[in-house]
């Protein structure tokens, strides 16, 4: 599979919108950084819509590609570089996931109003 080499691509696009608040209540997604956090998303029960990985990235850590792989994870290898300006960090950025944000909790009473108790 050829490496995802454009800045405009869909999938980049996406996850460059993920930067901002507003760009994340937008989608309704949010951006997961890194092997470890990653397999923790996932071990909570995350929904990952998809996993960007360097192309330098796919040797360092095969392990997480076969459980991706093995899950039906839409893995897609992009060039070295271009998942640091995913997330405009200074550091080198080899595995990023896009994750469906959970659905929101109900909204709770502001302190100090009236709330009725069932008897």
């Amino acid at each position: 599979m050829t490496p995802i080499d454009a800045i405009k691509d869909p999938r980049i696009a996406t996850a460059r919108s993920l930067a901002t608040r507003a760009g994340r209540d937008a989608a309704g997604l949010c951006l997961v950084e890194g092997p470890s956090l990653i397999r923790q998303a996932r071990a909570a029960g995350a929904r990952l819509a998809y996993v960007l990985t360097s192309v330098d990235a796919t040797g360092d850590d095969p392990s997480l590609h076969a459980e991706l792989c093995d899950a039906h994870m839409p893995v897609h290898t992009v060039r070295a570089g271009l998942l640091r300006k995913i997330t405009g960090g200074a550091k080198p950025v080899d595995w990023l996931a896009v994750a469906h944000l959970p659905a929101p909790c109900s909204t709770v009473a502001p302190a100090g109003s009236p709330t009725r108790r069932p008897r």
